[in-house]
């Protein structure tokens, strides 16, 4: 059930410190692959050391988790460049946590719903907010779900999707997007060379000219990976010069990502991408609140909701899901019970630009 409000609080300023950056330096991969590498906090290669980063853990982490989700007979959407992304020591640690899960089923018998991780979850409820938005066809059997409101909000057609924090994601390869669509991506240096090298070595197309025919075609008319450190900003220049039309609709996607920025920052984040947009964009987010999470977690995770920043910085709420509503969406079921305030329980946020 879709739960649609309406906010307006007062804005929490902050003040932002900029960090120092070099010029970024544009490689062109061998068969023809939109990326840019270097730039700030460039690392030296993808040593093991990148490999235990907060980012590239959380990265390697989810593509994992949808890996293990494909490979099931009942998944919930199809991801054949997952495993090759995630690779062995990843898909490892991750099927370890499946057999609890495998464990507690066998326990619960015929409890309703199928179990998932709230990765799966939040991988199925954003692949339907993107094909919804994108007008993408043949539409899935569940996304009538999300459409009412678009006809409703009279949101048009979007032809530009950016994915903010991407980490490993694989959408322009496993979505049955419309040949239209231009994809943009942008994460930490040693997250987009790390992808590269391993698109690559999957022999996925990661450019319109490819060489040869790729195992893995892109199904979206542009691809383009750039490398920026979200906090400095300096990533809305780097896709305006690769071709984001800041004067047309735009699809922004904040999947995990906000619970890593200061919290001062968020509201400034969220008021340039109104700027950095056309009639009618969307912003879609996946919140964590930081107090929600293990110990572990909670040393790097910093901050979660931004509900009482949207109406000051722009963007209207349109609908306002718990995760334990996602998963009635789909029919499933958490393994993992939540004994989470409805505060603090994760949510999913859609919300128009304000004009």
């Amino acid at each position: 059930m879709l739960v649609s409000h309406r906010y307006s609080h007062e804005l929490c300023a902050g003040r932002h410190q900029t960090r120092r950056t070099w010029g970024p330096v544009r490689i062109q991969a061998s068969t023809g692959g939109p990326v840019e590498t270097g730039g700030e906090n460039s690392r030296r290669g993808s040593s093991g050391s990148d490999r235990r980063s907060v980012f590239s853990r959380t990265a390697f982490g989810c593509a994992a988790g949808r890996a293990l989700e494909f490979e099931r007979p009942d998944s919930l959407f199809k991801d054949p460049l997952a495993r090759l992304l995630a690779g062995k020591e990843a898909i490892d640690g991750f099927t370890a946590r499946k057999r609890i899960l495998d464990e507690k089923k066998e326990k619960e018998g015929s409890a309703p719903g199928r179990l998932a991780y709230s990765i799966v979850i939040r991988t199925k409820f954003i692949d339907t907010i993107i094909l919804a938005v994108t007008r993408s066809y043949p539409p899935p059997p569940d996304i009538s779900v999300i459409t009412d409101w678009l006809e409703d909000t009279g949101v048009g057609l979007i032809n530009q999707v950016v994915l903010l924090g991407s980490g490993l994601d694989a959408r322009p390869w496993r979505l049955d997007l419309h040949d239209g669509v231009h994809w943009f991506e942008v994460d930490r240096s040693e997250v987009v060379t790390e992808k590269q090298t391993l698109l690559l070595k999957a022999k996925a197309a990661i450019g319109s000219q490819d060489r040869q025919e790729p195992r893995f075609p892109l199904k979206v008319k542009k691809w383009v990976a750039v490398s920026s450190d979200i906090e400095t900003l300096s990533f809305l220049h780097k896709l305006e010069r690769r071709g984001l039309v800041v004067t047309e609709p735009v699809l922004w996607v904040m999947e995990g990502l906000l619970v890593y920025l200061e919290p001062e920052f968020v509201p400034r984040l969220l008021r340039v991408l109104n700027e950095r947009c056309g009639f009618g964009s969307v912003l879609v987010v996946s919140l964590i609140m930081a107090t929600s999470g293990s110990l572990r977690r909670r040393k790097a995770w910093k901050w979660g909701c931004p509900k009482n920043h949207m109406d000051e910085c722009g963007w209207e709420i349109v609908t306002w899901i718990p995760m334990s509503a996602a998963y009635k969406m789909f029919g499933c079921r958490s393994f993992r019970p939540s004994n989470l305030t409805p505060e603090k329980e994760p949510k999913f946020l859609v919300a128009r630009r304000i004009e």
